[in-house]
């Protein structure tokens, strides 16, 4: 190969290189944060935020948030809100209901789902007959179902999901398992 081919070649894989890391680079580029998307009232704060899911309409937003702290515990601030595309709050429900929210899914007839991560700790009587249970709501927030787990003890509810045929299916931590709810 003569130097001029040689030169051309080197040339050419240079390019290359250069056209590969600059189409890596914008790939790492294609999103940016938009800061302060989601509004809430004056006065109401976000807490730890475990659950986030997208609404059937495919544009809101759903999050189980930590009623403006770490737990719920002895807050009557609701939980569960429903967010339009452009980051407006625009439902809220479940106030006085959990513990520790955890994960959140909305089914595709639009039924809302979460489960609630801790439950009674036998010190603190405001978790008492709360805690370690899935939940199905309504679009409007109200309970239709609710599915208290027996194996409390193993590990809290984390993740939830249901399938097209009805089947909730659930995430465990410490016990470390994964479950499958089917009607009686």
């Amino acid at each position: 190969m003569s130097s001029a081919s040689r030169v051309r070649v080197g040339a050419a894989a240079v390019a290359a290189v250069i056209a590969l890391s600059q189409a890596v680079d914008a790939q790492h580029d294609a999103y940016r944060t938009v800061e302060n998307h989601f509004k809430l009232p004056d006065g109401r704060k976000i807490g730890s935020t475990a659950g986030i899911t997208i609404d059937r309409d495919g544009t809101s937003v759903w999050v189980f948030e930590r009623c403006g702290g770490q737990n719920c515990v002895g807050s009557n601030v609701a939980p569960i809100l429903k967010f339009d595309g452009s980051g407006t709050l625009v439902k809220s429900f479940g106030a006085g209901m959990f513990v520790r929210p955890h994960g959140i899914h909305v089914d595709r007839d639009g039924n809302v789902w979460v489960s609630d991560g801790e439950g009674p700790d036998g010190k603190d009587p405001r978790r008492d007959g709360k805690g370690h249970q899935v939940f199905k709501l309504s679009p409007d927030g109200k309970v239709t179902a609710s599915i208290p787990d027996p194996d409390q003890m193993n590990g809290s509810q984390e993740g939830i999901a249901a399938d097209a045929k009805g089947a909730i299916y659930g995430s465990l931590t410490g016990g470390m398992a994964l479950k499958r709810y089917v009607r009686n």
